[in-house]
């Protein structure tokens, strides 16, 4: 029943896309006891054995693990306590309230097994129809860039998790991924028996997958095939778990830490971000120029609700005042009484905003005699894979956000019309373009 619900993955892996591996569950082991301590142990020599000894000694990795430990047992024991709420629910009866009912009534139709396999792969079909009108790479992105907003699986990891710079920021990161089986040398290592073998039973599981999504039994098995052979070109393309443990070599953050970096403010100089959204790089230049002013307009509240309170965390609130404005025509007297600024900051901005052009002018007139103007942004992208970058344009274009191919034309431009001298610089294959007018 449950292989229904990976379909529009695999079918779409098939063409170049994998999908997520199910695991079974093992028996929930009893809570923490004093007992799993080894006594016999001095701590003061080693605190690890002495803690967890007698659990080592009397606990054996389930056949269906591949590692175990006590929070594996906890997430078991979880597992199963919700298993009882949810089964309680759905078997109904006069105590139970409205929101118990919805809850069961769902849970119920989930395991509802003889109904699933009745409708057998309708519930899907649309997304596989969707799929197999995949004929060419950019359809392809584009329905790579689909499921990842609808909550699928992909080439490629995108998550959010905290900053490896600042545990106060939570940030967005995107890794490798795409891989059903749990490591690449599961892939790569033809000579492992093991290895092999797990590879035939997901050959086996695939065929099988796609077989009750109606293909004949040669179609299954070449589908099958593909998927191995797409998530093997994958794993030669994945880093192992051993550089996986530098974290230098997972930490190439993007180029806003550079153009703050790059703003050194002298005492008592002044610092406006346009387009400061959630405070961010207000936070992080107001922290390495403890002797500025700063200050940051948006025209989004929700923004900046979300950057009052980071500032007021950070007990920043005395040093950075942030207001709403337009960035094309804001008067920062009335709003911040300055009329002008030393430092103009835009970070990831001008792609966010349609009359962009505008909001560069604006920026610069508002410049100090002497200041300097630091701009980040999406550049053209001209050196990255043609396919990596038709998939990159088409994801931002999903959150309305626009790379500006003639950025750095127009600011030369308006550079040469006001006097001032522009350097910028590509980043990353023009991933980015950072640019300092001044």
């Amino acid at each position: 029943m449950r292989v229904f619900r990976l379909l529009p993955f695999l079918f779409l892996l098939a063409t170049v896309v994998s999908f997520a591996q199910t695991s079974s569950a093992a028996k929930p082991a009893p809570g923490f006891s004093i007992d799993n301590i080894d006594k016999s142990i001095d701590p003061c020599v080693d605190f690890y054995q002495y803690a967890c000894g007698n659990w080592i000694k009397n606990s054996e990795i389930p056949a269906d693990q591949s590692r175990w430990g006590s929070f594996d047992e906890l997430h078991e024991s979880n597992l199963k306590i919700a298993r009882g709420i949810l089964e309680k629910a759905a078997a109904g009866g006069p105590a139970r309230d409205a929101v118990d009912q919805r809850i069961g009534d769902l849970y119920g139709s989930c395991m509802d097994e003889k109904t699933v396999d009745a409708k057998a792969v309708s519930p899907v079909q649309p997304e596989l129809d969707r799929i197999a009108a995949t004929q060419d790479k950019g359809a392809l992105i584009d329905e790579l860039a689909r499921l990842r907003l609808v909550g699928g699986t992909s080439l490629f990891s995108f998550y959010s998790s905290s900053d490896l710079h600042n545990a106060d920021q939570v940030i967005a990161y995107i890794d490798q991924g795409g891989l059903s089986l749990p490591d690449r040398d599961y892939y790569l290592k033809d000579d492992n028996a093991k290895m092999k073998e797990m590879q035939q039973h997901l050959v086996e599981y695939v065929t099988q997958a796609f077989t009750l999504a109606g293909q004949t039994p040669q179609q299954a098995a070449d589908s099958a095939q593909t998927v191995l052979r797409i998530e093997t070109s994958l794993a030669k393309a994945a880093m192992d778990r051993t550089a996986r443990r530098d974290p230098k070599n997972l930490d190439h953050k993007m180029s806003r830490d550079e153009a703050v970096a790059r703003l050194r403010p002298g005492p008592g100089d002044t610092v406006l971000e346009i387009g400061c959204g959630t405070g961010r790089n207000l936070i992080m230049a107001a922290r390495a120029y403890p002797e500025a002013q700063f200050f940051g307009l948006d025209v989004s509240r929700e923004m900046l609700g979300a950057a009052a309170a980071s500032i007021a965390r950070a007990g920043l609130s005395s040093r950075i005042s942030i207001t709403q404005a337009d960035a094309t025509a804001f008067d920062p007297v009335p709003l911040f009484g300055h009329a002008q600024f030393d430092r103009v900051m835009i970070s990831y901005a001008l792609s966010m905003i349609p009359p962009w052009r505008e909001a560069l002018e604006r920026a610069l007139d508002v410049l100090a005699p002497g200041g300097s103007l630091h701009l980040v942004d999406f550049g053209d992208c001209a050196g990255l894979p043609g396919a990596f970058k038709i998939g990159l344009r088409r994801w931002l274009a999903a959150f309305d956000v626009t790379p500006r191919d003639d950025l750095r034309d127009a600011l030369e431009a308006l550079s040469q019309e006001r006097g001032l001298t522009c350097e910028t610089r590509r980043w990353r294959r023009a991933y980015a373009v950072l640019a300092v007018v001044k």
